[in-house]
């Protein structure tokens, strides 16, 4: 087998768990919907996960800035001591 048949290969796994999971979602949302109206949460919107996920990569950008947050050889310096 070649490079090339691996790279396809990989690409088809990758490709058929996409579908997968798109499937398990779609199954599954309704069933979600229901629950959080149950519970009374908000049923979450594109705005509402964009605006979430905005404030995560701030929060993330911010502490990374700060130092915060080791990454790279600090990362595995820390792990070693």
């Amino acid at each position: 087998m070649s490079v090339d048949d691996g790279c396809w290969m990989l690409l088809t796994e990758m490709r058929d768990a996409r579908h997968f999971v798109y499937g398990v979602d779609r199954a599954t949302k309704p069933r979600h919907q229901a629950l959080l109206k149950r519970v009374g949460l908000p049923v979450p919107t594109e705005q509402i996960i964009d605006k979430q996920g905005n404030k995560l990569k701030a929060d993330v950008l911010k502490k990374l800035r700060a130092g915060e947050i080791k990454r790279g050889r600090e990362r595995l310096e820390e792990q070693e001591l």
